[in-house]
């Protein structure tokens, strides 16, 4: 009887000592797969960050636009390249390299301009029979590159009184803005 009850104590010693064994690789197994997994993810830069981002000129770019997610990843992401060198104001594309914890991923920026040119009435008074430049009619224009001023419609300057003007506004990458703006014609000299 008491051989009996060794024995049987032997094999639940056995299983247990196998149920740990088990539990144990196992458990190994399951950290393996995790490393695996989270080494999966840090080399598949497609997984981290965009392969191409767009970017209005005159727009200062932060690491966190180039991620696919930047919740989880926001800060951990830093510019390695020396953003200074990039002129934000000037469309085109530029390489990037971003920084994600501890390791190198490139995209390329792509700086564009959809941004039509704005500018103010310079409210303008010219001579009757006097059609002025059409820049003398705006002032204070702002865009972030160079803007030509053109008539699409001329003030009828035959008479005196108050005329109006469309004039439009072409920046250096083809954006428009249309003005309607008055002038004053007058009969006498303009001092």
């Amino acid at each position: 009887m008491e051989s009996s009850r060794n024995v049987s104590r032997q094999r639940r010693r056995r299983r247990k000592n196998q149920q740990r064994e088990n539990l144990r690789v196992l458990c190994g197994f399951l950290i393996l797969l995790l490393a695996a997994l989270l080494c999966f993810l840090m080399l598949r830069p497609g997984e981290l960050l965009l392969e191409r981002v767009s970017v209005e000129a005159g727009t200062a770019p932060s690491p966190a636009m180039f991620l696919v997610d930047a919740q989880a990843y926001g800060e951990l992401a830093a510019f390695k390249t020396d953003m200074s060198t990039v002129n934000i104001n000037v469309p085109g594309e530029y390489p990037i390299v971003i920084t994600i914890n501890g390791k190198d991923y490139s995209t390329v920026m792509e700086i564009v301009d959809k941004t039509p040119p704005a500018a103010a009435p310079s409210g303008y008074a010219t001579e009757v029979g006097v059609l002025p430049e059409a820049y003398m009619l705006v002032t204070d224009v702002q865009d972030v590159s160079d803007v030509t001023v053109s008539y699409y419609q001329e003030p009828d300057v035959s008479k005196g009184g108050t005329a109006e003007a469309v004039v439009r506004l072409t920046d250096a990458y083809g954006n428009t803005t249309d003005m309607v703006v008055e002038l004053l014609v007058t009969a006498d000299e303009v001092p």
